[in-house]
């Protein structure tokens, strides 16, 4: 269950910056899909989270270790490169990976790509990405509302997801992502 009182943010997504349009499709189905009230660590969001800071490591590492109840990594293969950011992300993940006794990341991740790849065990069990982030936003709606979900997501399984949503969304997500870059290059 998606807890308030320990954790400044409930999810913290960890993504290469090439693949900002599918962190923007997930942290948009949240907000559709009941879980508007949950409190996101998305960098582009939360620019006074880091600004300021002695050491962007050791504030990166605060929020990916101590402050968030869950994280989130999107996993290609320019995620997989782990430079830069995506490195001290990964590195605090990794941290309180080895301590947590319950569920704490979930790995998106796109074909041809392991997690293996970011040093988990080959058999870390993932979430793969097939353009339904819908499906990533139930998992956290049933663990918000106590449900148990299966150790082992099957690929086929989408609780009940109709496709007239999954394709309104995907229309909507892919306006967000337009207006975002002409907004941002303007």
């Amino acid at each position: 269950m998606i807890t308030k009182q320990k954790y400044k943010y409930d999810i913290a997504i960890s993504f290469a910056e090439e693949d900002r349009d599918i962190a923007i499709a997930v942290r948009t189905a949240f907000k559709l899909e009941k879980l508007k009230e949950l409190h996101f660590y998305y960098y582009p969001d939360q620019p006074h989270e880091v600004a300021g800071y002695k050491s962007l490591n050791q504030r990166l590492h605060a929020i990916y270790n101590n402050e968030s109840q869950y994280a989130i990594i999107i996993l290609t293969k320019t995620y997989s490169k782990n430079d830069g950011y995506r490195q001290i992300e990964l590195k605090a993940i990794k941290k309180r990976l080895a301590t947590e006794e319950g569920r704490y990341l979930f790995v998106l991740a796109k074909a041809g790509t392991s997690p293996k790849d970011i040093g988990l065990a080959d058999d870390f069990p993932v979430i793969w990405w097939d353009h339904n982030p819908e499906f990533l936003a139930n998992i956290f709606l049933k663990i918000q509302n106590g449900e148990e979900i299966p150790e082992e997501i099957p690929k086929d399984k989408r609780w009940g997801i109709s496709i007239n949503k999954t394709i309104i969304f995907s229309i909507l997500t892919l306006l967000l992502f337009v207006l975002y870059r002409v907004d941002f290059y303007a």
